[in-house]
C-alpha cells in the first residue's frame, strides 16, 4: 500500500527496546525513531530522594 502511494513511513511513539523497533521494521517502516527510552528512570531507588 505504501508503495502504491509512492511515500515511506517512518515508526516512532512509544519504542523503548529492540523489540519494539523490530516490530515497527516489520510492519512496513524504513526508519524508526527512538524517544521512548530516553524517559527511563535509571536512578536507583535508594537514590531517589536525591532527585528532590
Amino acid at each position: 500500500m505504501m508503495e502504491a502511494a509512492g511515500i515511506s513511513v517512518i515508526g516512532l511513539g512509544g519504542i523503548a527496546t529492540a523489540r519494539n523497533a523490530i516490530e515497527f521494521i516489520v510492519a512496513g517502516a524504513i526508519s524508526i525513531q527512538v524517544g521512548t527510552a530516553n524517559f527511563v528512570d535509571l536512578l536507583p531507588q535508594p537514590f531517589a530522594s536525591w532527585k528532590e
